[in-house]
């Protein structure tokens, strides 16, 4: 990994033990040797068992070039 940016990041919450986090990841590097790079729009949701936060889902969606429309 060469590079990690995190940015846009917001927290919210209507209960008392979830939380969901939304942000934007700038990541440069490679996986498996492929290149990973790239903005990604990321998410978890956290929920608190006891003293500990869990994270209990993630989901990341990699931003694809915006594309003219034909004709």
């Amino acid at each position: 990994m060469k590079s990690f940016t995190i940015s846009n990041y917001d927290v919210f919450s209507d209960e008392k033990d979830v939380i969901v986090t939304t942000y934007t990841v700038k990541v440069e590097g490679t996986v498996d040797g492929k290149d990973a790079s790239g903005t990604y729009n990321s998410g978890s949701v956290w929920k608190k068992e006891g003293h500990d936060w869990l994270a209990i889902f993630h989901t990341n969606i990699k931003e694809e070039p915006a594309t003219k429309p034909a004709g």
